[in-house]
């Protein structure tokens, strides 16, 4: 079960300035409220935008509990004629489609998005962020073949053509201590450091008590339902701990928090997307 929200932005190349400034705007977001979300889908959608839009095309699938944000950015100058209306139209009319027409899903759920998600933390463990094409694949398999289980959190996939063609996949999960088949945090680190490389690898030992009442802090720091709160990216910076959080609603908000070790908060950065 999942539920989709496709967002259509036009993102306007202003070429008579140096710093190629750009000016973002909305056209339309779709809404697919519990129902199967299939990626082969996803990819004949981004297919179907190529054929007709060639180049200068941005996507971005974001994969947080049962919610999917897909964010499509098409690229233009700041001359908007009738033929590039007239790909716009087409393009819009593909993303509603998509939406449409998704199968429904029958696992109806009485918990809310926001208590799942909230569940998902429930024992001190381990977080990894890993950024690498291919790594939702290739991490299943190297843990599943060590009998060690995890928890994804966030997944986070882009792929960018202009010119050339680009992509690029993060993922963030959590190891339960009662997952690991009585391994070490030491060896769990270092087999998923051999794999991806240290470049590409963030991890920290991770305590639910600790983390609990830095949630309900910062709840109450910006005014929002602790339980919404989600956990998107995490890193370490010296002796302290950044965590990025992020609150999804009418109004989007990502809460950047500076901590110490122990969870006490330093410093709070509360961006809104409206």
């Amino acid at each position: 079960m999942s539920n989709i929200i496709v967002e259509l932005f036009i993102e306007q190349m202003n070429l008579d300035y140096d710093d190629s400034r750009s000016d973002i705007i909305r056209i339309r977001n779709y809404k697919a409220i519990n129902v199967l979300f299939v990626e082969e889908r996803y990819v004949e959608l981004q297919n179907k935008i190529m054929d007709v839009k060639n180049d200068g095309v941005r996507f971005i699938c974001e994969i947080v509990g049962i919610n999917v944000v897909i964010k499509i950015f098409l690229f233009y100058g700041t001359n908007i004629d009738y033929h590039v209306q007239n790909t716009i139209s087409k393009i819009d009319r593909y993303c509603e489609e998509f939406c449409r027409t998704l199968e429904k899903s029958d696992n109806l759920s009485d918990i809310s998005s926001s208590d799942l998600l909230d569940k998902i933390i429930e024992e001190d463990g381990y977080l990894f962020r890993i950024d690498s094409l291919g790594v939702v694949k290739e991490l299943s398999e190297l843990l599943s073949s060590k009998k060690i289980s995890y928890i994804p959190i966030r997944r986070l996939k882009s792929r960018f053509e202009r010119g050339a063609s680009s992509e690029w996949e993060e993922i963030l999960i959590f190891i339960g201590q009662t997952m690991v088949s009585g391994l070490t945090w030491d060896i769990i680190k270092r087999l998923v450091l051999k794999r991806f490389g240290k470049k590409y690898v963030q991890s920290i030992y991770f305590e639910r008590k600790k983390y609990n009442r830095l949630k309900k802090e910062i709840a109450n720091m910006v005014v929002e339902n602790y339980k919404d709160l989600v956990l998107i990216n995490f890193c370490k910076k010296r002796s302290n701990i950044i965590f990025e959080f992020k609150v999804y609603g009418i109004v989007e908000k990502t809460i950047t928090i500076t901590c110490d070790p122990e969870y006490h908060i330093k410093k709070l950065k509360l961006d809104e997307n409206k």
